[in-house]
């Protein structure tokens, strides 16, 4: 009988191997939130930061922060709160959301 292939492994466990990073079974983790970026990717929370904002990775906290730094950024959005505004308002406390827009 031989040495089994690497072909024998997948065939007999569903997982890949750490080394086989192309095959590695991911789950797909959906958030829910109250705000959606227009279809264009993804956007640096400020310029030369590591940090990104996408639809994939992007809850109602997320979005309040990216929408504090700068207001005009709701631009980018497709869906959001009416009271977009008072949520990012400093001297509130966390706003409850209301209904959300749609542009």
């Amino acid at each position: 009988m031989g040495k089994p292939s690497a072909f024998s492994f997948f065939k007999i466990n569903t997982m890949a191997c750490s080394s086989c990073k192309n095959k590695l079974v991911t789950p797909v983790v959906v958030i829910d939130s109250n705000f959606r970026l227009r279809d264009v990717g993804m956007f640096p929370f400020e310029f030369g930061s590591g940090e990104f904002i996408s639809n994939l990775n992007m809850s109602d906290e997320i979005a309040l922060r990216y929408l504090k730094e700068n207001p005009k950024k709701i631009s980018l959005f497709e869906k959001f709160p009416e009271n977009w505004l008072d949520l990012i308002s400093e001297d509130k406390p966390q706003a409850e959301v209301k209904k959300s827009n749609s542009k």
